[in-house]
């Protein structure tokens, strides 16, 4: 919500918000199956299944004709740190930068289960990642994905949780939401993130 009101200095303003409507605003969960969807308005998102570490996805928009397959999964590089000087930057807070020789990212945590959360106002999926280490049987690298449909952006929302730090193996790990779309159409533009990364 916007408001464009302006208010002198050291003055208060004050705003009333009047409901003229009402909306229902219990939510049903269930356990998600292939072929579950959510939707809002010309969009909608089928969860199309699940392997070891990916998601599925067909994405539609009927306002501009795109139908797309995607899935998504967590995985992670090992950090590159040196614990004595040695002129090199330590992988860190927006340095990216992997142990040498590690080309490929690994998988973070494998895929539980899932949830579809269906209500009047909103629906959202949820998966549960989780990696029990091996001989213990205490579950480590746990992930919590949220998938949603944003109207006004005419986007798809992917918010990712990390539950728990991972049991000490390397020095640090490199976690990446890594996502693989089929026949995606980038319009002649790369896109990436903060650190110029693959997305």
């Amino acid at each position: 919500m916007h408001v464009d009101i302006e208010t002198e200095k050291k003055d208060v303003s004050l705003i009333q918000l009047n409901y003229d409507q009402s909306k229902e605003l219990e939510v049903t969960q269930n356990e998600i199956k292939e072929s579950d969807e959510i939707s809002a308005e010309e969009m909608t998102l089928k969860f199309l299944g699940a392997d070891e570490s990916k998601i599925y996805f067909n994405f539609k928009n009927k306002e501009n004709g795109i139908d797309e397959k995607l899935d998504f999964s967590l995985k992670y590089w090992a950090s590159y740190v040196k614990y004595l000087p040695d002129g090199h930057q330590n992988s860190g807070d927006y340095i990216f930068r992997p142990i040498k020789g590690e080309y490929e990212s690994m998988s973070y945590s494998k895929y539980l289960n899932g949830t579809i959360s269906t209500g009047e106002t909103h629906s959202q999926m949820d998966f549960y990642f989780s990696l029990a280490q091996e001989g213990n049987e205490e579950q480590s690298q746990e992930a919590r994905v949220h998938v949603s449909i944003d109207k006004e952006l005419q986007v798809l929302k992917f918010d990712v949780d990390l539950e728990s730090l991972p049991k000490i193996v390397f020095d640090g790990y490199e976690v990446t939401a890594n996502f693989h779309v089929e026949n995606f159409d980038n319009n002649q533009t790369f896109y990436t993130d903060s650190n110029g990364l693959e997305m």
